[in-house]
């Protein structure tokens, strides 16, 4: 669009046609071509500030000097870079792990978790002011036919949150009522002025549960990973039955009716 628009003058009217791209975020407008009737009525051009300090002093809560800006900005990166490799050797090693184990997932569980993901696309789709049955449409696809695609997804989804699952269990990890206050405390004190809107938010059964399944996720994950780099773990207190099954390799069998989840709660 905006190639078209190159070389315009003030009040100049500019008329081209457009193919929208098959990956354009409007399903609705997919492949379709559109005619476009355009006005020049202003021109504006960019002015770089400074680099300086003063320039330093005008970013976010304002910094002394240039040279702190940058520190900040390096930091930032490093800290992301960490965790951005921290999060791909999780999923390698979770990977790994749901490979060497045996499932047995029952067609209920397994329809119950499409109906999840298919609930969540519908969802997705409503922020988009478009409706499941007008993306169906536009992609030639039926209500079965999409169900049918996210099977896969489904299955992978479910192996791994009860590999999670199996392995905190192995490694007893627990997340305690005092973990969960914590994080909460930690979430409202980085918030700034929304902090009592988060404690209102998180600080109810439903949002203790929704903390502590994430905080249980993330420990698993770093357990995980500590044992795939070979470094020691700290041994936790533990039942002679958790002793007992610490890092057995996992099976797991369900056949249990799942338990129902309420519209748009993700796992943790």
């Amino acid at each position: 669009f905006s190639e078209k628009l190159e070389g315009m003058t003030i009040r100049e009217t500019r008329e081209f046609d457009l193919t929208f791209p098959d990956d354009y975020s409007d399903a609705t407008l997919l492949g379709k071509e559109c005619h476009f009737t355009t006005k020049a009525l202003e021109m504006k051009e960019k002015n770089p500030a400074h680099l300086d300090d003063e320039f330093a002093k005008g970013v976010g809560a304002g910094y002394d000097t240039l040279e702190a800006l940058k520190e900040k900005f390096r930091t930032d990166l490093l800290e992301e870079g960490t965790r951005a490799a921290q999060r791909r050797l999780e999923e390698q090693v979770l990977d790994a792990v749901v490979e060497q184990t045996h499932f047995e997932l029952s067609p209920m569980m397994v329809d119950h978790d499409i109906d999840h993901l298919f609930n969540e696309e519908a969802e997705a789709l409503e922020r988009q002011q478009l409706s499941l049955e007008q993306y169906l449409s536009s992609v030639g696809k039926t209500p079965e036919q999409l169900r049918e695609e996210l099977r896969d997804p489904a299955v992978r989804r479910l192996q791994r949150s009860l590999t999670l699952v199996k392995v905190a269990e192995a490694e007893s990890i627990e997340i305690g009522a005092e973990d969960i206050q914590g994080e909460i405390d930690t979430l409202v004190s980085g918030s700034g002025d929304q902090g009592d809107t988060i404690r209102q938010l998180f600080d109810t059964e439903n949002g203790r549960e929704s903390i502590g399944r994430r905080m249980l996720t993330r420990r698993t994950l770093e357990r995980l990973t500590t044992i795939a780099r070979g470094e020691p773990v700290d041994a936790p207190k533990e039942t002679a039955k958790a002793a007992s099954k610490k890092r057995a390799p996992v099976a797991v069998k369900t056949s249990k009716r799942p338990v129902k989840r309420k519209r748009g709660e993700k796992d943790a």
